[in-house]
């Protein structure tokens, strides 16, 4: 499978539109699948962004409960960590941190306290997933940096290697490739 990536530029309506018409075209494509969870804006702007289009938007997240996402989510073998935080919920230590079992806790407390959400759905905190079950290969950060602008603590990613996944010592392997 192909990973594309385009730049979308301002306006970004009209970059968006003209980089899913041209994918429609080009590639064939029909849906576009987005983690949307709950905020009504994010939903209506990519159905505004594919109004008219061939494509429809796909949000199979909608709805569901944030807490039990992120157990799935760390409970299936995902390896998420934080590339940027916001004040006041985080410090510059979240930088780089995996979401785990702990930390999800934390996160939970955040919630009850100061009304968190859960997933970062309103810009609070963002992640770079790093492994999963579906990977061949883990990500790992070589070598980054943290930069604070306005209330954003962000880790700068210099450079990533891949790693072959070990599974109780050994080397994982499916369908008789290396993963």
């Amino acid at each position: 499978m192909r990973h594309l990536m385009f730049k979308v530029r301002e306006p970004y309506m009209e970059s968006y539109r003209d980089v899913v018409a041209n994918l429609a075209k080009e590639e064939g494509i029909e849906g576009i699948v987005t983690g949307d969870i709950r905020i009504d804006d994010h939903r209506r702007w990519m159905e505004n962004a594919c109004k008219g289009l061939p494509v429809t938007p796909i949000t199979p997240l909608w709805g569901t409960d944030g807490s039990q996402l992120l157990r799935e989510v760390v409970l299936a073998g995902f390896k998420p960590v934080f590339t940027c935080v916001k004040e006041p919920w985080f410090n510059e230590k979240w930088l780089g941190r995996q979401l785990d079992e702990e930390c999800l806790g934390e996160l939970e407390d955040l919630h009850r306290k100061f009304g968190l959400d859960l997933c970062g759905e309103n810009g609070e905190y963002h992640t770079m997933v790093l492994d999963g079950p579906m990977f061949r290969k883990s990500i790992r950060i070589e070598d980054s940096s943290q930069e604070k602008k306005n209330s954003m603590f962000l880790l700068k990613v210099h450079r990533l290697s891949s790693q072959n996944k070990t599974i109780r010592g050994e080397r994982c392997v499916r369908k008789n490739r290396t993963m």
